[in-house]
């Protein structure tokens, strides 16, 4: 669990690496989670949020969101699957390098 600052100090720490728009990045996150089964109360308590794993390119940041998007249309230079993070439920942010063959 996180505590008031926990996600914020972490955030502040994400912002403070510098990506380039079009770095292609893989994000851990933590996302919310719904469960719509009939539970008691024991049962609640195993439910929590969910650790995921993204990769996209960055299209956009600032000091609240990251979004990174899946896929590119470089004709048009438009992008599709886009998903938008909340820096405040990013645990980590790695670029990833293209490799020659």
């Amino acid at each position: 669990e996180h505590g008031r600052s926990g996600p914020s100090r972490r955030s502040k720490e994400l912002s403070k690496v510098k990506f380039k728009i079009g770095d292609v990045l893989k994000v851990a996150w933590t996302d919310a989670s719904i469960n719509h089964n009939a539970l008691q109360l024991s049962e609640l308590a195993e439910n929590g949020p969910l650790p995921m794993v993204s990769v996209g390119f960055l299209t956009s940041s600032d000091t609240n969101r990251i979004i990174i998007s899946m896929e590119q249309d470089t004709e048009q230079e438009k992008y599709k699957e886009n998903l938008i993070i909340p820096r405040a439920y990013i645990t980590s942010v790695v670029r990833l390098k293209e490799t020659k063959k």
